[in-house]
């Protein structure tokens, strides 16, 4: 039995709408994104489905590619990505629950060396000379890597698990997040702790200002045992200069980060907030306001001063990220991965 010339018509219209279709929604591939700065995003994924990625944002052509790490090497990159750091064009991502650290080299992001055998690794801070410090949620220790060789130098024993991490010269700085309530301070020389401090509950995230003050964001504890505080120390003196208390007991202020001159904190805290150093009290008023959303992820580009905040909605849809100007003003929002968290900036070299 032959078709009807209607049936034919319908194929061939279904054929073309879907060529048509998949022409106009081809993802873009790795390489393939052009501009001097790029944006790349860390979605953790559903904690031990392994659908953690990266994504990869060029902000000149508003243009952003998915999997970039799964696209370069025909792999998954593994289990909860964490955090992504950069050194001589390379990137290093830490993969918590996957136990290593991925090196790729930049912007293709191929796959070089894996730094492996580590707990639960979480942060890096790297020197100039290319020696890595490595923040661990579970193991007592913060492990030392040669990025040149890609092989382990050493360890400094902490006693305590490590989140963020700060160095400055000699200085390696890490916060006890986990259930804890200190910051140390270590001689990276000596490899020994030369200080401790007790802050608030749960330090999440700290950051370093232009006069060398240390700001320390505590959340309160997971089931909102105290009330969330902010610190400003002195890392010559050790002294605690300032304590800045939150209204709210039940909020759980994360994600602390400067604006690019370093005269403004921002933090997350179901909002985006903005407090400038030199005064005395914190904002009631957000900056950008968090509506409905469950804004995750908060990070400020040190080229532009644009802020980028996500949406990690119920961690197992995708991600949207909202990209804003200094101000607060919406540029553009887009989707990336599953969980995104994390935010590293990347200037390609002009070489």
């Amino acid at each position: 039995m032959q078709p009807s010339k209607t049936v034919i018509f319908y194929l061939i219209s279904l054929i073309i709408s879907l060529f048509l279709g998949c022409s106009e929604n081809q993802p873009i591939e790795v390489g393939e994104l052009t501009g001097k700065n790029y944006v790349y995003i860390i979605n953790e994924g559903t904690y031990t489905w392994n659908n953690g990625s990266v994504s990869a944002y060029a902000p000149e052509a508003m243009e952003i590619v998915q999997n970039i790490f799964e696209q370069a090497n025909g792999t998954k990159i593994g289990d909860v990505p964490q955090s992504i750091s950069f050194y001589n064009n390379h990137a290093y991502i830490c993969v918590n629950n996957s136990k290593k650290i991925h090196a790729v080299s930049l912007p293709n992001f191929k796959l070089i060396s894996t730094l492996p055998n580590l707990i639960s690794p979480r942060y890096m801070a790297i020197n100039k000379q290319g020696i890595a410090y490595v923040s661990d949620l579970y193991d007592k220790k913060i492990t030392i890597f040669d990025l040149k060789t890609g092989t382990r130098k050493g360890e400094i024993i902490t006693g305590k698990t490590t989140e963020s991490l700060i160095l400055t010269g000699k200085l390696l700085i890490a916060g006890n997040w986990s259930f804890g309530n200190t910051v140390q301070f270590f001689d990276t020389e000596m490899q020994t702790k030369i200080h401790e401090i007790e802050v608030g509950l749960e330090p999440n995230s700290m950051v370093l200002d232009k006069q060398n003050k240390l700001w320390v964001l505590c959340s309160g504890g997971f089931t909102n045992t105290e009330f969330p505080k902010l610190y400003c120390i002195n890392i010559e003196t050790f002294a605690i200069e300032k304590t800045l208390i939150f209204a709210n007991k039940n909020s759980s202020p994360t994600r602390l980060c400067f604006n690019n001159d370093s005269s403004s904190l921002m933090y997350l805290n179901s909002s985006v907030f903005s407090y400038t150093i030199s005064t005395e009290n914190l904002p009631t008023a957000p900056l950008i306001n968090g509506e409905s959303r469950n804004l995750y992820g908060l990070a400020v580009c040190p080229f532009t001063g644009e802020i980028y905040v996500s949406d990690a909605k119920d961690f197992v849809s995708k991600s949207s990220i909202y990209r804003y100007s200094k101000e607060g003003k919406l540029i553009h929002n887009f989707e990336a991965g599953i969980g995104a968290g994390g935010f590293g900036f990347y200037k390609v070299s002009s070489e």
